[in-house]
């Protein structure tokens, strides 16, 4: 049915018809059902299939495997083979006794000792020998010695004035002075080298006689140095008393440890 408005256009007010899935404009009550539809045949991909069997359990399989295991009384036993290769030493072994009785055996006696092939030079073995001669004693090397040395008349006392005759003079240059001596002789390195006495060449007669003795004692003394000898004496007067101060304090400490004991006598000392 249309219907139209004032001053307007005109609608349709009707229900409109239904339309089937092919379009085709039919009606509801035509409406094909499910069966009726005529689909393509579809290609099946073909493939594997589920185990529809029942499985085996544990009593299954043992009674199999018990099945197939022949029976003691089945086996084919034929002979038995020869196995080749090394055997057990079944022998007894030696003891101690046994092994002492065949070294004994086999030593020759005393009396099987053939001297005359073992003192043969062709027999004897080679190599080293021991040293069998004697070695001499301290009076033996003391009467070599002895026959070495010349004795008195073997000295030739005719010609010693020869030789005596070309060294007449000596002289006492290369000696040296009076110097870096022990106590109580070390004043005489306070002498100067200026004052020393003259270096001169003396024969061999005058250095024995008293007058050289006697010049040479005033010409040493009149060089030492009067305060060289006091200074001297008063070190070493201080070196004996140091010495006597040390003394009398290590006597004090040993009469301490003794009369306190380790452990006072450790902390006072």
């Amino acid at each position: 049915a249309l219907k139209a408005l004032d001053g307007g256009a005109v609608f349709n007010m009707g229900r409109p018809k239904t339309t089937s899935p092919g379009g085709k404009g039919k009606t509801k009550g035509g409406t094909p059902g499910p069966a009726e539809y005529t689909l393509p045949e579809m290609n099946v991909p073909t493939g594997g299939r589920f185990n529809m069997s029942k499985p085996k359990s544990d009593v299954d399989w043992k009674i199999i495997h018990a099945a197939k295991m022949p029976a003691p009384g089945q086996y084919g036993a034929g002979m038995a083979s020869n196995p080749t290769g090394g055997k057990f030493n079944t022998s007894k072994i030696k003891t101690d006794i046994d092994w002492a009785v065949l070294r004994a055996a086999n030593t020759p006696g005393p009396g099987q000792y053939d001297l005359n092939k073992t003192t043969d030079a062709s027999s004897r073995i080679p190599g080293g020998k021991f040293n069998t001669g004697k070695s001499k004693s301290g009076l033996d090397w003391a009467i070599a010695k002895a026959k070495r040395l010349p004795g008195p008349g073997n000295y030739d006392i005719v010609r010693a004035d020869k030789y005596l005759e070309k060294n007449k003079g000596f002289s006492f240059a290369s000696r040296p002075g009076p110097c870096n001596l022990p106590e109580p002789y070390s004043q005489l390195s306070y002498v100067s080298e200026n004052a020393r006495p003259p270096r001169t060449a003396m024969s061999k007669s005058e250095v024995g006689s008293p007058e050289s003795s006697m010049l040479m004692e005033k010409s040493v003394t009149s060089q030492i140095d009067k305060g060289a000898l006091e200074r001297s004496r008063e070190k070493t007067e201080k070196q004996l008393h140091r010495m006597k101060q040390g003394l009398a304090m290590a006597a004090v400490k040993r009469r301490q440890r003794q009369t306190l004991g380790f452990g006072r006598s450790f902390f006072m000392g």
